[in-house]
């Protein structure tokens, strides 16, 4: 009706309109009737509208006919102003998706526009989108926020992001998830698909290190983490993991069975590294790393680069660093023939160190390496017994060691300790099983307690087995010794270091030995037994040698003769009286033998009741002095006269086995020195003498005991003995040949001047004439003559009619054999004898001590050593610690041309210790008065602390050093210096005097050297309290300050500043 109207008026546009608008009605009533008639009608409709100028009329018509494009494109283009959101719809409805989210973006309608990129797969362009509109919130702030952009923005992002982890599409991915909103949004999201490397990736682009190396570790990359944590600052950590990995991948990579070291492609790479990551931590900590790094490189160093990195690894207390080198230097004596070991004679003159550092092995420097790499070992597995979990102090640097060596790291992981297995596939974990081993990715792990259970069997298999190497080694070198005539020290210390390793490892509770190792085992132990051959030897000279007894005072030699006394008497057959002699005179040459092996020895000797009755006298006389005849017979003198008497009485020619002359003529002088016991004195040789010595103690010689009477008969039984030997040559001889398997040509003399010796001193203990008598007669015949050093005749037969004192004591200085007077008691009247050493007793009560007398030299100031002669009772003068104020002295120092000259100032407190020194080594001194820790002696020993860190400081620096010589000579003070403060540091009961003097002589003849190296102009300074000035403006020199701290240990600062604000009750300075 309206069309009509309008049509009749002549008004088109209207009649058009309403046109248009009567067909879209009809089409809706139509639209469920007939759809294509309906359709038709709303399609003419939309044409009509479009063509009047609604756009936005035709647009819903044709979106209701489905033609979303050429709607959207009405809303867009030919309305007045173009309807985007609906225009948006549309394009999307029409699948249109780019053009849909462009108009949605123009509209600012983010949610849906990021919605149909995602929809529509166009993560680009909402990409682009977002940094659009990133660019429109710079330039208003608060833009974002009104439009809550952040949230559409972030989910959008997640949404790509998902899609494009569906589609494995993960460097696209990365993409959106780098546009996350904040880090913790792109951590939670890369977590939550456990993305770790990318995560790790994105940290570290991002410059968070730490979060990085977190990450890393996580993953078990090791070396990444290092890497991220030195990029991170944490310069020491970052190196701690490379040395690790190093460590790890040099003993286990490719199946290896672990040591030695090996070579692997990065090696030298990642050490280079580790260094970089060291030098920035500290100058001192890159001094070890250097160290380790040279420990760890696989160059053939030679024996003074080990050493120079063992002394290196112990003064940065680098357990790791002590181990692995021990460990090469033990593997270069396993492979070095035995004829290039060089042999010593002397166990002073070179110290152990000293030898390596001159590329010199020694029977010394093997059991050096292995005591020390054995101690070490005993503390890894201490420690290993010790550990617990819930203590994380028991994680010691042993136990670090121990792990860190099997390539184990402890990790910590949300509070609990995971021990981390750098090569999952080493040799030792193919042992420990798969089913103990906990897998996460490439992380392999294992539980704390079969951990350390393997770890205690891997060290303990490893300890047992050097040792074992060690031990064959030693019996190589001993054989060696033996075939090739050395001397007796030489093949002694070979057989005492045997018997010190075949011990520990015999005696160890850290293994359980195997039959092989056992049987193994046993046959080196059985070898202590030739031990005895060297107890009694025929030529005194060998009683006379220092070396050999200073090496038979040692507790290893008594342990190892009663170990010999022990395998002897156990046995079942029936002993010999050749065995029966060795074991009595073991036992006389052996201090302290305990009673149960006394028991044992009188059980075997239960076949022989006179020597039976004298080891019972041993164990039970108690040093009554009463004369009854009664106690008197059971004295030990009396016995052993009365077992020698019987033993004499036998008709040795036809018997088999009888005692060897060695033994019966040691038994013999025995028994002479403890009848030679007259007004208060004893009368001996030296070698005599020092045999007897050395089977004494502290206690025995400050209880001595001789019997007083009934000596007349045993001198008689000695006269006829001596004499018997002395006029049947022939005999004496065949008594050689038959018992001892000696050349009776080589030995013959010795024995028969020990006779001739023995009567001489019989008539000084007795001061019969009779045996004076017997002699003269001796000497009046021609065939005991011809046999007798002529100078030691002549002298005999000089003073042949006024035979005292000075004719024996300078027959005896002839032969190098001197007579010893020992005074007994305190009232006994002087006596004078230029030639005679003289020791007293009632003074003098430690054996070393006397020793050092009868074995004494001293130095002089020009470092030369000369002999001395043994003080008596008469010239012993108190040791003062009281030490005078001397102006300041000079160092001497010798010239090209043998001149000494005075070369360098030192301070008065320097020349103060080096007199203090002097005062130690004096035979007078009484150390006894060092327990009374007097100021003098705690300044002293400050002063003597200032040498030793100053060497070790030097030690640091081999640059400053002039040549490789000097290395070796400060490693040599270094370890004489601390074997002095260990030794003093020793007061009262216990302190050792004898190595002290020692010890003092050794640094008094070095005294040049030392001044060489520490000795400069103004340097030393007397010790001041730096603290005594409380406002703490005090001008400081810039000197180096030595400061000793509580515990003990001294430490080096460069300037005093340096310390000034640590806690002053501490420390105490000494200025350099």
């Amino acid at each position: 009706m309206a069309t009509m109207c309008f049509e009749r008026a002549g008004d088109s546009y209207w009649e058009r309109k309403s046109k248009a608008a009567g067909l879209r009605a009809t089409a809706r009533r139509l639209h469920d009737l007939n759809p294509g008639d309906a359709n038709a009608m709303l399609r003419e409709a939309a044409e009509i509208f479009e063509s009047i100028g609604m756009a936005e009329s035709a647009a819903q018509c044709f979106s209701d006919l489905g033609d979303y494009e050429r709607a959207g494109k009405l809303y867009l283009e030919k309305s007045e102003e173009p309807d985007l959101k609906r225009a948006g719809d549309c394009f999307y409805l029409a699948g249109c998706h780019e053009m849909a989210a462009q108009m949605y973006a123009r509209g600012s309608f983010f949610s849906d526009c990021l919605n149909i990129c995602a929809k529509g797969g166009l993560f680009d362009t909402g990409l682009h989108y977002i940094q659009h509109w990133k660019q429109n919130e710079s330039a208003d702030p608060g833009w974002a926020n009104g439009h809550d952009l952040y949230t559409i923005e972030q989910k959008f992002l997640e949404n790509c992001a998902r899609k494009y982890f569906g589609n494995k599409d993960i460097k696209s991915m990365m993409k959106f998830v780098r546009d996350f909103h904040s880090m913790d949004l792109k951590r939670e999201f890369l977590q939550s698909l456990c993305l770790l490397d990318e995560l790790l990736e994105l940290e570290e682009e991002s410059g968070n290190f730490m979060e990085a190396a977190s990450i890393a570790k996580m993953m078990g990359d090791i070396l990444r983490e290092a890497d991220l944590l030195g990029k991170a600052g944490e310069f020491f950590e970052a190196y701690e993991l490379m040395f690790l990995y190093v460590l790890a991948q040099s003993l286990w990579s490719g199946g290896s069975k672990a040591w030695p070291l090996k070579p692997f492609t990065q090696k030298a790479e990642l050490l280079g590294k580790g260094l970089i990551f060291a030098k920035e931590v500290s100058s001192s900590f890159y001094e070890l790393a250097s160290t380790e790094a040279e420990i760890l490189s696989n160059k053939h160093d030679s024996k003074f680069e080990v050493m120079n990195q063992l002394q290196s690894s112990r003064i940065h207390s680098s357990i790791r660093g002590e181990m692995l080198c021990l460990w090469k230097l033990l593997n270069s004596h396993f492979r070095l023939n035995s004829s290039k070991y060089v042999w010593q004679d002397n166990l002073f003159d070179v110290s152990a160190e000293g030898m390596i550092m001159k590329n010199q092995f020694s029977v010394e420097t093997l059991f050096y390496c292995w005591t020390c790499w054995k101690d070490n070992i005993v503390h890894v597995l201490e420690s290993l017994s010790n550990f617990k979990t819930q203590e994380p102090h028991q994680h010691n640097r042993y136990v670090k060691f121990a792990l860190n060596y099997l390539g184990v790291q402890k990790r910590i992981y949300n509070l609990n300790d995971i021990y981390l297995l750098l090569i999952p596939d080493a040799n030792w974990v193919m042992k420990l099983g798969d089913r103990l081993l906990k897998k996460n990715g490439k992380i392999v792990s294992v539980d704390v307690q079969p951990l350390i259970s393997f770890a205690q069997s891997y060290w303990s298999s490893e300890l047992l087995s050097v040792g074992m190497d060690v031990l064959r080694n030693l019996d190589a070198l001993y054989k060696f010794s033996v075939n090739k005539a050395f001397s007796e020290f030489c093949q002694v210390q070979s057989l005492l270091h045997i018997y010190e390793v075949s011990k520990f490892l015999l005696n160890s509770k850290w293994f359980s030995l195997g039959h092989v190792n056992l049987k193994t085992l046993e046959s080196f132990w059985r070898q202590i037994e030739c031990l005895s051959h060297h107890v009694v030897p025929l030529d005194w000279k060998k009683s006379l040698d220092k070396e050999i007894v200073y090496q038979r005072i040692t507790e290893t030699w008594h342990d190892m003769m009663k170990e010999v006394i022990y395998e002897t008497t156990k046995r079942k057959d029936r002993l010999t009286f050749g065995e029966i002699g060795r074991v009595v005179v073991m036992i006389l040459g052996t201090a302290n033998v305990k009673d149960d092996l006394l028991v044992q020895v009188m059980k075997r000797f239960k076949d022989n009741e006179h020597w039976k009755d004298f080891i019972q006298s041993i164990r039970l006389y108690s040093g009554d002095e009463s004369r009854s005849i009664a106690v008197l017979e059971m004295h030990p003198t009396f016995k052993l006269y009365v077992a020698l008497q019987y033993t004499f009485s036998l008709t040795w020619i036809r018997r088999l086995e009888y005692i060897s002359p060695g033994c019966f003529m040691y038994l013999v002088e025995r028994l002479l020195l403890l009848t030679s016991c007259r007004k208060g004195f004893m009368y001996a040789t030296k070698s005599s003498f020092t045999e007897w010595l050395i089977c004494q103690d502290e206690n025995s010689l400050s209880n001595l005991s001789f019997m007083p009477d009934k000596l007349d008969i045993v001198h008689d039984f000695l006269a006829n003995i001596l004499s018997e030997f002395v006029c049947d040559q022939y005999g004496t001889k065949f008594w050689i040949e038959k018992y001892s398997n000696l050349v009776v040509e080589n030995y013959f003399p010795s024995l028969f001047l020990r006779l001739i010796v023995s009567i001489c001193l019989l008539h000084l203990g007795s001061g019969s004439k009779k045996h004076i008598k017997l002699l003269r007669n001796l000497l009046g015949k021609r065939d005991i003559t011809v046999q007798l050093p002529l100078e030691f005749c002549n002298v005999l037969q000089k003073g042949k009619k006024h035979m005292g004192l000075e004719v024996f004591a300078e027959a005896f200085k002839a032969i190098d054999n001197p007579l010893v007077i020992a005074k007994l008691q305190n009232n006994s009247s002087e006596i004078v004898c230029s030639d005679a050493l003289f020791v007293d007793l009632t003074v003098c009560q430690k054996r070393e001590l006397i020793l050092e007398t009868l074995f004494s030299s001293r130095v002089d100031t020009a470092g030369e050593e000369t002999t001395t002669e043994a003080f008596d009772s008469s010239t012993s003068k108190e040791f003062s610690s009281n030490l005078p104020n001397e102006s300041s002295a000079s160092v001497s120092h010798q010239t090209s041309d043998g001149q000494i000259k005075d070369e360098t100032d030192t301070s008065m407190y320097a020349d103060l210790f080096w007199h203090w020194l002097e005062k130690v080594t004096s035979p007078s001194a009484d150390l006894s008065r060092l327990a009374d820790f007097s100021p003098e002696y705690l300044r002293m020993m400050d002063y003597f602390s200032t040498h030793r860190v100053l060497v070790k400081e030097l030690m640091k620096n081999p640059v400053m050093m002039e040549n490789k010589k000097d290395m070796e000579v400060l490693v040599s003070l270094d370890e004489l210096f601390s074997q002095f403060r260990i030794t003093a540091s020793i007061l009262g009961a216990r302190l050792d005097k004898v190595t002290l003097i020692v010890l003092s002589k050794k640094i008094l003849s070095r005294r040049s050297e030392i001044a060489r190296f520490l000795y400069k102009p103004d340097v030393w300074k007397e010790p001041e309290d730096i603290w005594s000035n409380n406002s703490g403006k005090k001008k400081h020199d810039k000197k180096i300050s030595i400061v000793l701290g509580q515990d003990g240990k001294y430490s080096i600062f460069n300037d005093i500043e340096d310390y000034v604000a640590s806690e002053p009750n501490r420390y105490r300075r000494l200025n350099i």
